[in-house]
């Protein structure tokens, strides 16, 4: 059986330390960003914004917030400078999303990218371009919200971000 194709963003699923997740921190956004749940984030100028697929380091990914869960799903329509976004910042934070190509077991522990726009983003598991992430494990068997995945198409990963913005503490940015 195939793999769904459902690229809508990514989630925080677990800390590579063990620990219990964090919270998501609030972030200071700039002006007129469209904020999207599971949707990449960078800080610039000690604003949060969208990045562009060629940023060399990310600060994490948007958290639910307002009421609004769903992944993919808009959570902040046309942020005010300095509005607060929560993102889930941090180098030990494990994220999950959907591979852009065919994923295979070679891939752990590769360097890669991300592609697509916020909502629909992807871990580009075939370049490694800007390198910003890290691919952990690749998840195979039942889950619960896209049924048994296999090794191959549309495969769900597991990474963190290997050039993070911040440490395991969003005070310590870098």
């Amino acid at each position: 059986m195939a793999n769904r194709d459902l690229a809508n963003g990514f989630e925080a699923v677990g800390t590579l330390s063990g620990a219990k997740l964090p919270g998501p921190t609030a972030f200071n956004s700039a002006g007129g960003q469209t904020w999207k749940v599971g949707a990449v984030a960078r800080l610039v100028s000690g604003q949060a914004v969208n990045p562009t697929t060629t940023a060399g380091s990310l600060l994490g990914v948007v958290a639910p917030q307002q009421g609004i869960g769903r992944l993919g799903s808009t959570c902040i329509a046309s942020a005010t400078t300095n509005q607060d976004v929560m993102i889930y910042a941090g180098d030990d934070i494990v994220f999950q999303g959907q591979s852009s190509g065919t994923a295979t077991s070679v891939m752990v522990g590769l360097l890669c990218d991300w592609v697509g726009a916020a909502g629909a983003q992807e871990v580009a598991t075939a370049t490694s371009t800007e390198s910003v992430f890290c691919v952990r494990e690749l998840v195979v068997g039942p889950t619960e919200s896209r049924g048994v995945q296999a090794i191959g198409a549309n495969s769900l990963v597991r990474f963190t971000i290997a050039k993070c913005q911040v440490g395991a503490h969003p005070d310590s940015t870098t």
